[in-house]
């Protein structure tokens, strides 16, 4: 689960004193304030000038405009008159309600002015109901600075934010020009928490519009009620470009969801593994969104826990107790699979009235279930729930505790009726919580968690009490860690010999217990690195080649991540770290320095870019290949050999890709691969080879030869170095990966630390050789590539040919989506989220539609076609029988099997680099069965591919385009 982050850059107007913020006093209120001096200035000013006297009586007109002139310090008194009391008090208060109204305008002005031009590094929080005010008071609480906004300028929201000293503004959040006078640009982060899906939606469409300042964008969490959603983002979406998170970059969208953030915070303190005088039953009462965020929880939960040593023998038994739970579970069914086939789901379609006791049917289900592992009443309302909550606690008896949680904060009624039932023999004990805590609590709530999960594990390890287990818990925890949702059976790789080198206890029981190190934190690495380094030193030394590699390996790739990481170019971490990798010394050190001297490099050329002026597309192209080498030697290594020659033929043919291919530059391997291919330029960086390193150099690559004596990660470097010294961004030049062993893994970190686009080829690997998952299962940002050519090719190239307009992608992608409708009306659900009409669609599914629009053009391109403006090309015909349609070019059945293909390879990388995986069709779960070569798919999902190509000659024409055939092009029939 991914939690809301602090922001790291510390704001600029934290100076700001508290009386230039808005008060609750500003606006009507002020207004009302000055109606006292107004009126001592009109009353006094009109009984004094009746009353002054003086050579000549004053008009009633005479007596209102000098009473007028009185608010704009002018005392008018007639010649030969004597200012009464009235009017002395009169032209006291009229010039003191002049300047008072000034002064709020001018503030208001000067306010507007400064959020909008001054603060930068603040936190933008668009929406501040309930839950949306939970974040504005933790952030404000240690002297943060937050803006406030909200549509309703009366919102309760606003009010309770003026009074904790944050910046508000009112305004309609999916508006640019309101997020500019929030200074969003500049801020550190957005977060969207309003009511309704559909508008935080919109906010973050509002949000890609904006330009970063000084290079870089804020960081956007944005709130979604369906926990599945934002649950199931383990790789973040990327507003503007992919995911990179570095300056220039592309700061991540993070979805959440606060019903199943609170789902797990409340589930923290609960153990599948049932006590010994438990059963496995669990009780869930309400009918509520949290129960879905509740039963996905326990699901994923189940699931780690059947990874345990030794597993349990049964699923917990969950009953939902709602006079719509039936439906509830037919829902859940729909978007999230079959979930119940491993939680053992029961649902039981009983009303639950708040102030009448339980129907004789509710209490026999609730005696049945006995004894239970917990139970749980959910209620929006905290009164209602808590009288469901006294019910339910009369029904169970003493010995269990009945969990009760509703929106708000909870009261002080309710807190003292709760602390009651536990000295109520009866009852058993009500504990209440507050869905916004839960999901939006402080850090040291955060903190605790860590410790009680901690604690549970070892105890649990090593059967001893929980009083000594928490101790040893605190003292392994007096480093950086958060929490986690994986299983504990898939913890990274890398995080043991980070725990180990800083000596911590009880390594695997932390691991296992759902905590993962925060290694990207300064107190950390700071530590953890030095640590490594050293002991990569002792085991060089020790002569153990292995052990020395592996330790190498270890330091390398954990630098690689604090790297990757670190988004300031003046961030002082990475001189602290080069300094530690330069007192250590040896190769290693060297790596590690020069690695971190290349991220700083990045970041100050990504930094130094204008906002105003996007990055230009370069005219040259290049592409790394990393593998195995001589792991591919031998019978193992042939089927390895024959699938990367197929893939990489395919990604540089029909036609020629026009870049340079990266990589070992041998006869032997991968290296061997792409030395073979036809045609295409390819750089290889060679360390001296001699009698050491045996190898023979392959006469198609450029070599550079390196000065040392075997083959490591400062070939790669050194490649690296070239490239971004010839003033190539890493984000041009992807990485495709292979099966391999050591140096592979620091490839793959090398290149994710400069922010380079990583997908690792799912193909299986025998012998000596690492398999794929080993080399990409504990990397976020990496593609996973399954086994197929066209998936391949889809990764390495960029569009080439006709660029299509801004305009021209959203009509074609609108005509895209609404065919797919029509096609799909009848096999899909009504409420499937991939069949709203254009217009109500997910910002999270839109782009999936503009991306096949702009792939369109590197289609036509593969069998020998281009786009042309107007009507100066032939019409296309796929086949179609339709009379209207000119039947000017006539494509072949193998070369529209050829585009399906290409729109299938095309249609997996768009899915997996927004974090779709396999699995039963689940949009909102970001779940497909199709994320699999072409030659697995069964026919109907072939033939929605065809179907999406053989119906470009009406999308062609729709844009205004027609065809031309390519001059000398050789392409493929198939």
């Amino acid at each position: 689960m991914t939690a809301v982050a602090t922001a790291t850059s510390r704001p600029v107007m934290t100076g700001l004193r508290a009386k230039w913020r808005r008060r609750p006093w500003a606006g009507w209120s002020f207004a009302i304030r000055m109606v006292p001096f107004v009126l001592v200035g009109v009353v006094g000013g009109i009984a004094g000038f009746r009353n002054v006297g003086g050579t000549e009586a004053l008009s009633w007109f005479d007596v209102v405009y000098r009473t007028a002139r009185l608010f704009t310090l002018n005392l008018d008194v007639p010649e030969g008159g004597t200012a009464p009391l009235a009017l002395k008090l009169a032209a006291v208060a009229a010039p003191l309600a002049t300047a008072g109204f000034i002064f709020q305008f001018a503030r208001d002005r000067f306010r507007a002015l400064v959020m909008e031009r001054v603060l930068r590094g603040h936190v933008v929080v668009c929406g501040v109901g309930v839950r949306g005010s939970q974040i504005v008071r933790e952030r404000t609480k240690d002297g943060g600075v937050v803006v406030a906004i909200d549509i309703d300028p009366e919102a309760p929201g606003l009010r309770e934010a003026q009074a904790t000293n944050a910046w508000t503004l009112s305004g309609d959040a999916t508006s640019r020009e309101t997020l500019r006078r929030a200074g969003a640009g500049r801020a550190a982060q957005i977060i969207v928490i309003t009511c309704d899906d559909y508008v935080n939606g919109a906010v973050t469409s509002a949000i890609e519009g904006l330009a970063p300042h000084a290079g870089r964008r804020p960081e956007v969490f944005a709130h979604f009620d369906e926990a599945g959603i934002a649950r199931t983002f383990d790789a973040p979406v990327s507003l503007n470009g992919p995911a990179g998170g570095g300056p220039g970059g592309h700061r991540p969208l993070v979805p959440f969801s606060t019903t199943g953030r609170a789902a797990a915070a409340a589930l923290d303190d609960q153990s599948l593994r049932p006590e010994s005088r438990h059963g496995d039953a669990i009780l869930i009462l309400g009918d509520d969104p949290f129960v879905d965020a509740m039963v996905l929880e326990l699901h994923r939960r189940w699931e780690a826990e059947r990874l345990t040593l030794p597993p349990l023998s049964s699923p917990p038994h969950v009953h939902l107790l709602a006079g719509g739970a039936s439906d509830r579970l037919a829902r859940l069914e729909r978007r999230f699979g079959p979930v119940w086939t491993d939680l053992e789901l029961e649902a039981h379609d009983l009303e639950i009235v708040a102030n009448v006791p339980f129907s004789a049917d509710l209490k026999r289900i609730v005696r049945a279930t006995r004894p239970v592992l917990s139970a749980w009443v959910v209620d929006r309302v905290q009164l209602a729930g808590l009288q469901i909550a006294l019910n339910l606690s009369r029904e169970l008896g003493p010995g269990d505790v009945v969990r009760f949680v509703s929106e708000g904060p909870v009261d002080a009624f309710t807190k003292t009726v709760a602390d009651r039932t536990t000295d109520d023999p009866a009852m058993a004990d009500i504990r209440a919580d507050s869905l916004v805590e839960l999901a939006l609590g402080t850090a040291q709530l955060e903190s605790n968690r860590r410790v009680e999960r901690l604690t549970r594990a070892i105890a649990h390890q090593t059967g001893g009490d929980l009083a000594s287990a928490r101790v040893k818990a605190e003292e392994a925890l007096r480093v950086n860690v958060t929490l986690v949702d994986a299983p504990a059976a898939t913890a990274m790789r890398w995080e043991r010999p980070v725990l180990e080198a800083l000596g911590l206890p009880n390594v695997e029981t932390m691991v296992r217990a759902g905590l993962r190190l925060s290694a990207i934190t300064a107190e950390t690495a700071t530590v953890a690195g030095p640590a490594l380094l050293e002991r990569a030193k002792r085991a060089v030394a020790s002569g153990d080649a292995t052990l020395g590699r592996a330790a190498s390996e270890d330091a390398f790739v954990y630098y690689a991540r604090v790297a990757a990481a670190v988004d300031d170019p003046n961030s002082l971490l990475l001189g602290e770290l080069r300094t530690d990798a330069a007192l250590v010394g040896g190769d290693v050190a060297e790596d590690v320095g020069d690695l971190l001297q290349l991220r700083r490099t990045v970041l100050e050329r990504r930094a130094g870019r204008s906002s105003a002026t996007p990055t230009p597309t370069p005219n040259v192209e290049f592409a790394f290949v990393a593998g195995g080498a001589a792991s591919w030697d031998g019978a193992d290594g042939l089927e390895l050999t024959a699938c990367a020659t197929r893939h990489l033929t395919e990604a540089t043919q029909c036609p020629t890709w026009n870049g340079t291919l990266i990589c070992g530059g041998t006869t032997s391997g991968i290296a061997g691969v792409v030395g073979d291919l036809p045609g295409v330029k390819k750089l290889g960086y060679l360390p001296r080879l001699d009698a050491i390193a045996p190898a023979q150099a392959h006469s198609a690559y450029s070599l550079n030869a390196g000065t040392r004596r075997t083959f490591s990660i400062a070939d790669p470097l050194r490649a690296w170095d070239d490239l971004i010294a010839s003033g190539l961004d890493p984000e041009d030049v992807p990485l495709i990966v292979y099966p391999g062993g050591s140096i592979t893994r620091q490839e793959v970190g090398l290149a994710l630390a400069l922010g380079a686009a990583v997908g690792v080829v799912q193909v299986a690997a025998a012998g000596d050789v690492t398999p794929p998952a080993a080399l990409y299962e504990d990397w976020a940002g990496v593609t996973p590539l399954s086994d197929d050519p066209m998936v391949v090719r889809a990764f390495l190239r960029r569009d080439h040919g006709h660029v299509l307009g801004d305009d021209q992608v959203r009509r074609l992608a609108k005509m895209i989506h609404e065919n797919y409708r029509a096609k799909q009306a009848g096999s899909r659900a009504v409420d499937d989220p991939a069949m709203r009409s254009w217009e109500a669609l997910s910002p999270l599914l839109k782009p999936s539609n503009e991306a096949q629009a702009r792939h369109i053009p590197a289609k036509l391109e593969s069998i020998g076609y281009q786009l042309v403006e107007g009507d100066r090309g032939a019409r296309l015909d796929l086949g179609v029988d339709d009379a209207s349609v000119d039947t000017g070019t006539a494509f072949s059945d193998a070369q529209l099997e050829r585009l399906a293909r290409m729109e299938h390879g095309r249609w997996v990388v768009e899915r997996v680099r927004r974090g779709w995986e396999s699995g039963t069709r689940t949009p909102l779960r970001l779940l497909t069965p199709h994320l699999v070569p072409w030659e697995q798919l069964d026919e109907p999902t072939r033939a929605m591919d065809r179907d999406a190509v053989v119906h470009l000659p009406e999308l062609i024409e729709q844009a205004g385009m027609a065809v031309v055939r390519t001059p000398n092009h050789h392409g493929a029939s198939a």
